[in-house]
């Protein structure tokens, strides 16, 4: 157990040799499956715009006494667009508030700063 810690506490080496036409099988296969994924998606956007479409700005979809779907105004707000419509009471409602300095953590604890970023695919062009 101990030596299951220490290999996951230890750095994993910058760069590791793989065998370039399984990669490119895998890159080939995601590029497919992401098309496929787009291809949905605006799938899934047509049926949004249907379905929203017969509420005709009503909030609640109903059949017999029962809600079926709800479009209501209950997800993110438009900060930036609130902002550039009302100036003046984007400053009257604003505080200020903490925040990370993420510049500074960087360039003074490059350590930590590294620990904390995420892991991200980026699959290059071939």
């Amino acid at each position: 157990m101990l030596s299951s810690m220490k290999a996951r506490l230890r750095p994993a080496p910058r760069q590791r040799e793989v065998d370039p036409a399984k990669v490119a099988e895998l890159l080939a296969r995601r590029k497919r499956i992401q098309g496929r994924a787009d291809e949905l998606a605006a799938q899934i956007a047509a049926v949004d715009a249907d379905l929203t479409g017969m509420l005709r700005g009503s909030e609640e979809a109903v059949a017999g006494g029962k809600v079926l779907f709800t479009h209501r105004r209950d997800g993110t707000f438009a900060s930036r667009q609130f902002a550039d419509a009302h100036p003046v009471e984007f400053v009257e409602f604003s505080r200020m508030a903490p925040k990370l300095d993420v510049v500074a953590l960087a360039t003074r604890r490059p350590d930590l700063y590294q620990r904390y970023r995420a892991r991200v695919l980026r699959p290059r062009s071939q």
